[in-house]
C-alpha cells in the first residue's frame, strides 16, 4: 500500500460510515483526520501499521454508533409504550404539509410523558433544570420552520448522547453523577478517564 492508497483507504472507510449513517463525518473532519494520520515521508511499515489502526478505529466507531442508536431506540420505546390520553391537544400530521406551510409553523420539543400535564395545565414558561445558570428569564423556546427544527434536533441529539455516553456524567444516581462531574471539572480524574473523555469529545 502506498501513501495515496492509504489516503484512499481512509476515504473509503469514512464513505462507508457516511453511507450507513448519513452525514456523520464532514469533509472538513475527513481532511483534518488524514492530515493528522498521514505523512508524505511514512515508511512502508508505518503505512501498514496505520492501515491496521484505521481498521480498529473504524470498528470501534461503528460499534459505538450502533450502541447509541440502540440506546435511543430503547429510550423511544420506553415512552411510546406508555399511553397518554389528551382531550385538549389536537394532533397534526406534518407529513401532509408542504414546505411553505412548514416554514410558517412554530415547533417545540418536549417529552411525551409531559403531554397529560400540558393537556390539563398548559405549557408554563419556566427555567428548566438544564437551563439553570444559563437563562435568567422564564421562557418557552420554539423553532420556526423545518430547517430550524432539524438544527434543534441535531443539537438536542448531541446533548442527549453526551449525557448518556460521556464519562463526566457517569453514575447511577443524581448524587453520583454530580460527584463525577465535579471531579472532571476540578481535573481530579485518572489518566484513563481523561483519555476516554478526550476521545469522546473528539468523536462528538
Amino acid at each position: 500500500m502506498t501513501i495515496d492508497e492509504l489516503k484512499k483507504y481512509i476515504n473509503d472507510k469514512i464513505y462507508d460510515i457516511n453511507r450507513q449513517y448519513p452525514n456523520r463525518i464532514s469533509n472538513e473532519q475527513i481532511e483534518r483526520f488524514i492530515k493528522l494520520n498521514v505523512r508524505n515521508n511514512m515508511t512502508q511499515a508505518e503505512i501498514d501499521s496505520k492501515a491496521k489502526e484505521i481498521d480498529a478505529i473504524y470498528d470501534d466507531y461503528t460499534n459505538r454508533i450502533q450502541q447509541e442508536l440502540e440506546s435511543l431506540k430503547k429510550l423511544q420505546k420506553k415512552f411510546n409504550d406508555n399511553d397518554y390520553q389528551t382531550k385538549n391537544i389536537g394532533e397534526l400530521d406534518i407529513s401532509t404539509l408542504d414546505y411553505d406551510q412548514m416554514e410558517n409553523l412554530f415547533f417545540h420539543y418536549s417529552w411525551k410523558k409531559y403531554l397529560e400535564y400540558y393537556d390539563k395545565i398548559g405549557m408554563k414558561a419556566i427555567i428548566g433544570e438544564n437551563s439553570k445558570g444559563v437563562d435568567h428569564e422564564v421562557s418557552i423556546f420554539f423553532s420556526k420552520g423545518a430547517e430550524a427544527v432539524l438544527e434543534l434536533w441535531d443539537v438536542w441529539l448531541k446533548w442527549r448522547l453526551n449525557r448518556q455516553n460521556s464519562p463526566q456524567y457517569r453514575g447511577s444516581t443524581p448524587e453520583e453523577i454530580e460527584s463525577t462531574f465535579e471531579r472532571f471539572r476540578n481535573n481530579n480524574i485518572s489518566a484513563e478517564e481523561e483519555k476516554e473523555w478526550h476521545g469522546w469529545m473528539t468523536y462528538l
